[in-house]
């Protein structure tokens, strides 16, 4: 039987747990997982939001060994921000675009817990990592899939079909959400019978 507060099954969660250890996670599955936990139901995930308002802030990891992970450590900033720090991407560490010096630099000063050069080069190593992780998200249709063909990919499918209306759509007798699969057939200016 289900408990008070939860499901029948204790592997089943609503909202699952970060993982302890983020070293063999998926840099975009962790990312979903956080905005899945976090973030405001029903709200497209933004590149316009506030820097306060976010939910994850991107740091790259100054190391200058290989790295073995894509991510290195997830923590909590004071105001409630978590810090993802990375190893794939941004302007310090072993992944980074510039010259050694930098690097050798940067390295040293985060040795002796001075970050100043590279907390300036997070400032821009946070805004690359968005733009991959919203480039990733854009192209994954099933991860922006909103139930009723709410979120906007699908509503530019129905207006490519001739439903782009909320109304149109309402006068038919039909699942709108199972005509998305058939978008890309609809649309071309020659249908065959079989095909229809």
């Amino acid at each position: 039987m289900a408990g008070e507060n939860g499901p029948a099954r204790p592997d089943i969660a609503t909202k699952p747990p970060l993982p302890a250890d983020v070293r063999n996670c998926n840099f975009y599955v962790l990312m979903e997982a956080l905005y899945r936990r976090h973030g405001a139901p029903g709200q497209d995930i933004s590149l316009r939001t506030e820097p306060a308002r976010e939910i994850v802030r991107f740091s790259s990891d100054a190391s200058i060994s290989f790295p073995g992970t894509d991510l290195s450590a997830l923590s909590r900033s004071q105001n409630g921000q978590y810090v993802l720090q990375t190893r794939f991407l941004g302007f310090s560490g072993s992944q980074s675009p510039l010259p050694g010096y930098y690097l050798d630099q940067m390295a040293q000063e985060s040795a002796q817990n001075e970050d100043g050069l590279k907390e300036f080069l997070d400032l821009f190593s946070h805004r690359w990592t968005q733009f991959a992780y919203h480039a990733w998200r854009k192209y994954r249709y099933y991860i922006c899939f909103r139930s009723g063909g709410t979120d906007t990919f699908s509503q530019r499918m129905y207006a490519l079909v001739g439903l782009g209306n909320q109304s149109v759509r309402d006068r038919l007798a039909i699942n709108h959400s199972k005509m998305l699969a058939y978008a890309g057939i609809l649309a071309t200016p020659g249908r065959a019978p079989e095909v229809i």
